[in-house]
């Protein structure tokens, strides 16, 4: 069994763009996400129950999944906004523009950092969920968001 060490501080590298070639964590096209504070990759299968006559308990089949990333994050500005000066889209007009746009985005996420072989799952989705917080007691933006996956994901390596 190998483990996958949270203390190695490279893990967790989620990488964002509008072109599926170029959502890649060793792509110089790719948008990463920096300051992650904490990131959830769900795959909940649908289920439908019913009941049949000559059984007390009810019956379960799975439909389709409902897959998701959703993360916490400090906000960076240039990667929140956009730098306006890009030909990567999501780098162009940022997290937020991309939310806003209702734009597909194609990801990249590794678990193991952005190294050659590390273990990944990549797909397309929306972004949504961004809820900026500013807090006289925290020095820092921090903001949640989510990826709301269409389709399917694909698991492989970097």
């Amino acid at each position: 069994m190998a483990e996958m060490n949270l203390t190695a501080g490279n893990i967790g590298v989620l990488a964002l763009a509008n072109a599926e070639a170029n959502a890649n964590v060793l792509s110089n096209a790719a948008v990463t996400v920096p300051f992650i504070q904490d990131l959830t990759l769900d795959t909940t299968a649908g289920t439908q129950t019913y009941n049949v006559l000559n059984n007390s308990a009810a019956k379960t089949f799975t439909t389709t999944n409902t897959n998701s990333i959703t993360l916490n994050m400090l906000v960076d500005e240039n990667i929140f906004f956009g730098d306006g000066a890009n030909a990567e889209q999501v780098a162009n007009v940022g997290l937020l523009g991309s939310s806003i746009n209702k734009d597909r985005v194609y990801f990249e996420l590794s678990f193991e950092g952005a190294t050659s072989g590390a273990r990944c799952v990549t797909g397309s989705g929306f972004i949504s969920g961004l809820a900026p917080v500013l807090n006289m007691d925290n020095a820092v933006i921090v903001s949640p968001m989510t990826i709301v996956i269409d389709g399917q994901i694909t698991n492989t390596t970097v």
